[in-house]
C-alpha cells in the first residue's frame, strides 16, 4: 500500500481496503457506537510506517471519518503535567531551505508557506508572530538559539535524507549548505516546544539497528523523545507546494479556529483530497532526488500522496490551544 501510494498509483486501493478490514473493521461497531471521533494509535514495527490516514471501507477513506493521533509511551506521563503556553505568549520560529541546494532542487512552496505561518514585523499575512530564517540564514547556530527562546511552535522546511542503520549518514539539509546529522539532532532539546512542525522528507522514518540492537529512531521520534509535546512528521517525499497550502490551512484550523492539533490536520488533509485551496500541485519532493522526476506529472491532489505524508505525533487528548 505505502509504495503503491507514494508512486502516485491507483493500485493502493485493494490494499487499502484489506488493511482497513483487518485492522479497523473489529472495532468499526463499537467505534461507531460510542461516538468516536479521535483515534489514538499506538503502533510497532512496520505499522509505524503505515499510511493509516489512507485506509479505505469501500467507500470512504479513515481520514473522512476519524481525526487520528500516534501516541509514543516515553513521553506520555510528562504530556498529563505540561501546561500549554497561554496564547497570548504563543511566538513562532520558521526555518527553511527554498533555493536549489547541494543537488537538492529549489523549494518554492517553502517561502510560500512560512509566510502563511509566521507574521514577523515586515509581512502580516501569517498565522503566529514569530522570526523566519531562510535559506542562507538557517544555520544550526540559528536552530540552536531557536531551541533556547521561549518558542512554542518550531517549523522546519527543508529537505531530509534517512539511510536505514546510519545516523552519521542521516541529516537535515541547512540553508547554508550544512547538514545536521541525526546524531548531531538528538542533543537539542524541544521539552519547552508545544508544536513542532517537520516539514520535509521521511521525518516519521526509522529503520535499521545501532550495535546495541535497538531500532534508530526517525526525526520525527527523536523530537518527540527529546521534549516536543506534539510533532508533525512526514512518511514520504512530500509534494513541494501542495505541503505548503495544507500547511497553511493546519495552522489556520489550529490557531485561529482552535481546533485539536489532530482535527485541525484532518480538516486541512480534507480540504486538499478534495481540491478546495490547491491550485497546481508540484511534483517537486522535499528530497535530494524526485522519485519521480522522469515520469508524466503525477494526479491529482484528491491521490494521498498529496494529503496522506503528514502524521500528528502527540497526546491521545489535545487540549484546545484557547
Amino acid at each position: 500500500m505505502r509504495e503503491a501510494i507514494q508512486s502516485r498509483s491507483g493500485d493502493f486501493l485493494a490494499s487499502a481496503q484489506r488493511l482497513y478490514r483487518m485492522l479497523i473493521a473489529p472495532v468499526a461497531e463499537e467505534l461507531q457506537s460510542g461516538r468516536i471521533h479521535t483515534l489514538a494509535l499506538s503502533l510497532d514495527g512496520v505499522l509505524r510506517y503505515l499510511p493509516i490516514a489512507a485506509l479505505h471501507d469501500g467507500q470512504h477513506y479513515l481520514i473522512e471519518q476519524f481525526a487520528l493521533v500516534l501516541t509514543t509511551g516515553a513521553v506520555a506521563a510528562r504530556d498529563l503535567h505540561t501546561v500549554p503556553q497561554p496564547r497570548s505568549a504563543r511566538r513562532a520560529t520558521g526555518l527553511g531551505v527554498s533555493r536549489p541546494l547541494a543537488g537538492c532542487q529549489a523549494l518554492p512552496g517553502v517561502r510560500e508557506e512560512l509566510a502563511a505561518v509566521i507574521r514577523t514585523d515586515g509581512q502580516q499575512g501569517g498565522v503566529l508572530p514569530g522570526v523566519i530564517r531562510l535559506d542562507e540564514a538557517f544555520t544550526a547556530a540559528e536552530l540552536r538559539h531557536a531551541m533556547s527562546r521561549p518558542n512554542s511552535v518550531i517549523h522546519i522546511a527543508s529537505h531530509f535524507v534517512f539511510e536505514a542503520a546510519h545516523e552519521a549518514s542521516s541529516y537535515l539539509l541547512l540553508g547554508d549548505g550544512a547538514r545536521l546529522t541525526l546524531s548531531e539532532l538528538a542533543e537539542l532539546r524541544f521539552a519547552d516546544v508545544e508544536l513542532a512542525v517537520l516539514s520535509a522528507c521521511n521525518t516519521a522514518i526509522g529503520g535499521g539497528h545501532r550495535q546495541s540492537g535497538r531500532e534508530i529512531e526517525g526525526l520525527g521520534a527523536l523530537v518527540r523523545h527529546q521534549g516536543g509535546r506534539r510533532v508533525l512528521a512526514t512518511l514520504w517525499p512530500v509534494a513541494d507546494l501542495a505541503t505548503a497550502t495544507l500547511m497553511g490551512g493546519f495552522y489556520r484550523n489550529r490557531y485561529e479556529a482552535a481546533l485539536a492539533v489532530p482535527e485541525a490536520l484532518r480538516r486541512a488533509q480534507l480540504d486538499v483530497m478534495r481540491g478546495r485551496t490547491v491550485s497546481g500541485a508540484t511534483d517537486t519532493t522535499r528530497g535530494l532526488v524526485d522519485p519521480d522526476e522522469d515520469t508524466e506529472r503525477g494526479p491529482g491532489t484528491s491521490h494521498p500522496f498529496y494529503w496522506r505524508p503528514i502524521s500528528s505525533w502527540g497526546e491521545a487528548t489535545d487540549a484546545s490551544p484557547r
